[in-house]
């Protein structure tokens, strides 16, 4: 595994590999806004074991997260919808919470 941090700590870039070999990584970037506010994430890796994929967040003037938009890229960029509803589960607790966006919109 290999990390990249910009001079704010935030991480920019990580490598896992699927493997002993180089060019079978998973690679993950990341890109932040003037405020450190997470903007973009692409994942890419070697074809056929990890398709290329990126969500885009945005903001709001108080901070707020407002949307993210998820695309992925098969024969050519493709906005595969508005992420409306993100699920999550903590793993030491067994309780169940999700973030959704304003008015549940897909």
């Amino acid at each position: 595994m290999l990390q990249a941090f910009d001079v704010a700590s935030n991480r920019t870039y990580l490598t896992v590999y699927l493997g002993s070999v180089w060019n079978t990584s998973d690679v993950f970037s990341s890109y932040y806004d003037k405020l450190n506010r997470l903007k973009r994430v692409m994942q890419a890796g070697p074809t056929g074991a990890v398709a290329l994929k990126e969500v885009y967040f945005n903001w709001d003037g108080l901070d707020r997260l407002t949307s993210m938009n998820r695309f992925e890229y098969v024969t050519g960029l493709k906005n595969v919808g508005q992420i409306a509803d993100l699920p999550h589960k903590e793993l030491a607790v067994p309780a169940e919470s999700s973030l959704t966006a304003p008015g549940g919109v897909t």
